[in-house]
């Protein structure tokens, strides 16, 4: 660029190596070519991805789709009442609305949040303590990046 190489990672790889150095080789650790928040949002969606599975999360689903169909709206999942094709106006319609009003009292009596909750805590701790040794590298990588930016800073 303007008659100079640029340099692997450009610019921002280059800033981002400057404020990781000294710190921990994530992949020694398991982040597998990740940087460190993507590393971590794959051991969240790891995560995730157990819960949707799990029992109690897809009992949940079906109560909630009974409790759409008895309010006059027939969709077996969230996405499918998310992403209904009439939903695509700029402004929402009257069966828009009354979707979402039911999909809210619907989630409430499910349980969709006492469940989701219940299920991600219990699963984020296990991710997280199959995982320790990257999530403490994860951390002290973030320590680093931190110090280095304040020395670069004063």
């Amino acid at each position: 660029m303007n008659g100079k190489e640029v340099p692997k990672g450009g610019c921002l790889g280059v800033s981002e190596a400057r404020l990781a150095k000294g710190g921990p080789d994530l992949d020694a650790h398991g982040a597998q070519g990740r940087d460190a928040l993507n590393a971590v949002l794959l051991l969240r969606s790891q995560a995730e991805s157990v819960v949707v599975r799990h029992p109690a999360y897809r009992s949940m689903v079906q109560n909630w789709s009974q409790c759409m169909k008895k309010a006059g709206h027939s969709f077996d999942t969230f996405a499918a009442a998310r992403n209904n094709p009439a939903w695509q106006g700029e402004r929402p319609g009257k069966g828009e609305t009354a979707v979402a009003t039911a999909d809210a009292s619907c989630l409430v009596k499910a349980d969709y949040k006492g469940v989701v909750r219940k299920l991600r805590d219990q699963y984020d701790r296990e991710v997280a303590a199959q995982h320790l040794d990257l999530l403490q590298a994860v951390r002290e990588h973030y320590r680093t990046v931190v110090g280095n930016a304040r020395t670069a800073a004063s």
